[in-house]
């Protein structure tokens, strides 16, 4: 094909592994609703809440009680690893973390973090948006 003038096809984004990817997504789990349960306690009230679709296990959203249109949604992406999306008027970022370390660790590029050190800056920037 290269002779017709056309460039070989780039290769696809190859798939995380299964068994890391889902190590990586349940300690996540854990973690979120540890914390989100901790901190209703401490304040007396229910202020967060997590919300689960049991269709789509590998998705969860983190949202302020009073601000529903104040939330992060955690998704696992079979090629990207675990996708954070922020939204809070007006604001809109996406993060992506690359699972490593067996599952035990994610990457961005501001560095690599344990799973709790990951979670806890997932939600302190939702908390301080």
């Amino acid at each position: 094909m290269a002779a017709l003038g056309r460039k070989p096809l780039a290769a696809s984004a190859e798939p995380i592994s299964t068994e890391p990817a889902n190590v990586a997504w349940k300690a996540v789990r854990r973690r979120i609703h540890a914390l989100i349960e901790e901190c209703n306690c401490v304040a007396g009230e229910p202020i967060w809440e997590v919300v689960e679709e049991a269709e789509v296990p590998e998705r969860l959203k983190v949202r302020d009680r009073s601000n529903r249109s104040s939330f992060v949604e955690l998704s696992l992406n079979a090629v990207k690893g675990i996708v954070c999306d922020f939204r809070s008027s007006p604001r809109h970022d996406r993060w992506t973390f690359q699972i490593v370390d067996g599952g035990a660790g994610l990457r961005r590029p501001n560095g690599t973090h344990s799973i709790e050190d990951a979670v806890n800056i997932i939600l302190d920037s939702l908390v301080c948006a």
